[in-house]
């Protein structure tokens, strides 16, 4: 039992120090990069369109009196979702 006990001990000392060591080979990638707009270019992206029917409906959010649905790979959409009956 001891003799199982020091080779366990032994063989995690030893995955230790060989783990500690320096090594230079390694690559660093640059996986995302911001992508910087004017707030003239960001008002010129984003278009307006007539309402359209939500085909993969993704994550809803509730903000205020709206509601907005992610299409999944189309957009978003924003749905008024004011009680008409309260604000008479």
């Amino acid at each position: 039992m001891k003799t199982k006990q020091f080779f366990l001990s032994t063989l995690l000392i030893l995955i230790f120090f060989t783990s500690c060591t320096k090594d230079d080979k390694y690559e660093y990638y640059n996986l995302a990069s911001p992508v910087l707009l004017s707030f003239d270019e960001l008002r010129e992206s984003v278009d307006i369109l007539p309402p359209k029917i939500i085909e993969e409906s993704g994550k809803i959010y509730n903000y205020n009196k709206y509601i907005f649905v992610n299409d999944k790979n189309k957009g978003i959409h924003i749905i008024n979702n004011k009680n008409l009956e309260k604000s008479s």
